[in-house]
């Protein structure tokens, strides 16, 4: 018996003395060498454009939701729920820093800062889970 020569991401379909062979879903090549498509690059992934976050994975992609926002991460599946409230842009150098954020029918907002003062900051502080 010979071995076909396809690569191990491929499928190999047996012809009339011969065969073929075609690149798995998720890769691409001539059979014979197959590499991974990156799908958050090429961009056929599904995931949310606005609010979703695509990962590579071998011959395929998750989708998860950014920061902030619950679901599966796929096109229309990120959500947020009035009055969650988010800590965004935070200076690396401090964690006391950044803009907050509430959500309002499915959008985060930015809060005006004017009139703005430690306790109001503590308040948040204490809301996300920051002592």
């Amino acid at each position: 018996d010979t071995l076909n020569a396809c690569s191990p991401n491929s499928n190999c379909t047996n012809t009339n003395g011969s065969y073929t062979c075609t690149c798995d879903t998720g890769y691409t090549g001539d059979g014979f060498s197959c590499s991974d498509v990156n799908e958050c690059v090429s961009e056929v992934d599904a995931c949310d454009p606005d609010r979703g976050m695509c990962t590579n994975t071998e011959g395929s992609f998750t989708c998860s939701c950014q920061h902030g926002y619950n679901g599966t991460g796929f096109t229309g599946q990120c959500f947020c729920n009035n009055w969650d409230i988010r800590l965004m842009d935070q200076n690396s150098s401090s964690v006391m820093e950044g803009r907050v954020e509430v959500c309002i029918d499915n959008t985060y907002g930015t809060v005006c800062d004017d009139r703005w003062g430690v306790l109001d900051a503590r308040v948040v502080c204490r809301q996300l889970g920051m002592e």
